[in-house]
């Protein structure tokens, strides 16, 4: 039956039940937005008591909260509002304004923007502009929050569309220019490049700048040129001109020269492109050989080849040949000489001779040329020399005889012929055998007395010696004492193991009384 307060039976003829149920109390916060937004929760909003209730606040895109208002009066444009510890009913409504951005025009110098100054738009709104300059001026630059949207114009007209920020534009006015179009060809910069625009009756300097190892080949100028400048300057501009550059490699100069006796490849004065790099070959000619390579006037040594590599620069190269020479090797063994002596340095397809002598007492045995034995030769010539060679004189000393005999009984020792070498020595014994004595030694027929012993010293011719030997001879002196003889009498000669008789014999009336040999009775 409701929510109501009392209830009353009447005419009650049957049994009845009546029951109430409670609740807490609630109350409503009505909440509304009007266009371009919403509130949330939106409408009729049941709120226990003393229980807190928020409401967010949304504009639609573009519009932004104007102003909220509670209970009929205005908390300002929050985006969420609170209702705390409810206990009475409430009115929460909110109103939203369309965003409004500001654009502002900006002119500097001679000319102006229109509109101009600060402009309000509404959101999504268009505005249009024109950049106007002054009379004899030009716009030189226009930027758009910032950005520049266009340069050296005269006039210009710019719209911003859907608007939903802020923004700025701004217009730079100058005097009227003039474009000098600078270009340049690979391999160089011209400086400033591109469209240069140039105030009326200023001037302009370009620079032309090869890169390394390049340079200015020709500049153009307004279709002419003016050969390979590196600056260039337009004065008091009153119109448009034209620049341009070409540029080139550089080149340089190799130039090889080589003195008699050899040659050098490439020869003369060659031409290469700067980085690049050549080879050149040096050969000497037969019988040469190269004595030293001077580059860039410094000594590179005695090489065969030698490689520019990278050339920046001009180089000067130069071959210096010299003749081969070979030497002679000369030597002597033994008493002799091989003139001239030691090593001996021949020119390439010279010639040399040598004499080959013995010392005295010596001859030569043999000549050794290249190991090859040509006998004992006393010169020899070495033609057309192209090779190192020796020569070797081999000699020996003379060899003498001492021829040594004897005559009778002894010994000349060492007997018979013995050699002796060129200034050599040898000695001789000379012996008298048993019971004989040496009775001469003759040596190269000159009688040298009994002497034992004989020395041949430096000896250098043919030499004879001969012993002459005699038997010994022993004297018996036979001597008679008294009536009596001895026969033979007197002294006796007798040799060495011979042999004598003697008789004694007594005088008529005697007789032998005795007979002392060598005082012995005998």
């Amino acid at each position: 039956i409701g929510a109501v307060a009392s209830h009353s039976f009447s005419n009650v003829t049957a049994n009845h039940t009546i029951s109430a149920t409670f609740a807490i109390d609630q109350f409503t916060i009505t909440a509304s937005a009007g266009a371009h937004g919403t509130i949330q929760p939106g409408g009729q909003v049941w709120v226990s008591e003393d229980e807190n209730q928020d409401f967010t606040i949304v504009p639609a895109t573009g519009y932004h909260v104007a102003d909220v208002v509670v209970d009929g009066v205005s908390v300002g444009a929050v985006a969420t509002y609170r209702f705390t510890t409810v206990d009475t009913p409430h009115t929460i409504a909110a109103s939203f304004a369309i965003d409004r951005f500001t654009v502002t025009a900006i002119s500097v110098d001679s000319g102006s923007i229109v509109p101009s100054g600060v402009s309000y738009v509404n959101y999504g709104d268009s505005l249009a502009y024109d950049v106007v300059p002054n009379s004899g001026y030009h716009a030189d630059s226009v930027q758009v929050d910032g950005v520049l949207v266009a340069s050296e114009v005269s006039a210009f007209h710019y719209t911003f569309h859907d608007i939903i920020t802020n923004h700025v534009i701004r217009a730079v006015f100058g005097p009227e220019e003039y474009p000098i179009t600078a270009d340049a060809g690979v391999h160089g910069t011209i400086a400033p490049t591109g469209v240069v625009w140039v105030a009326e009756l200023h001037d302009q300097e370009f620079t032309l700048t090869p890169q390394l190892g390049y340079h200015v080949a020709e500049v153009v100028v307004d279709g002419s040129s003016i050969g390979p400048v590196t600056t260039f300057r337009f004065n008091s501009v009153d119109s448009a001109h034209t620049i341009s550059a070409t540029f080139a490699i550089d080149q340089f100069v190799v130039l090889a020269s080589a003195d008699a006796h050899g040659s050098i490849s490439p020869a003369g004065s060659s031409s290469h492109a700067y980085g690049d790099g050549v080879e050149v070959t040096i050969t000497a000619d037969a019988g040469y050989h190269i004595a030293d390579v001077l580059v860039d006037s410094a000594s590179v040594g005695a090489v065969g080849t030698y490689s520019f590599t990278t050339i920046t620069r001009n180089h000067t190269i130069s071959a210096v040949f010299a003749i081969d020479q070979f030497s002679i090797a000369a030597s002597a063994v033994g008493g002799g000489s091989v003139t001239p002596a030691g090593v001996t340095s021949i020119n390439y397809d010279g010639s040399q001779a040598y004499a080959i002598a013995a010392n005295v007492g010596h001859h030569i045995d043999s000549v050794v040329v290249d190991g090859v034995n040509l006998g004992a030769v006393t010169s020899h010539t070495f033609s057309n020399v192209v090779a190192n060679h020796s020569i070797v004189g081999y000699f020996s000393a003379d060899a003498f005889t001492i021829t040594a005999s004897s005559v009778g009984n002894g010994t000349v020792t060492p007997a018979g012929v013995t050699t002796v070498l060129y200034g050599g020595s040898q000695s001789y014994a000379i012996t008298a055998n048993a019971g004989h004595h040496i009775d001469s030694v003759v040596v190269d027929g000159v009688n040298q007395g009994a002497v034992a012993s004989r020395s041949f010293s430096s000896v250098a011719a043919n030499h004879t010696i001969v012993g002459y030997f005699s038997v010994n001879v022993y004297t018996l002196t036979a001597t008679v004492h008294g009536g009596g003889s001895i026969t033979p009498s007197g002294v006796t000669s007798v040799n060495f193991g011979g042999g004598q008789s003697y008789a004694i014999a007594p005088n008529g009336g005697n007789v032998i009384d005795s007979v002392v040999v060598d005082g012995v009775n005998q």
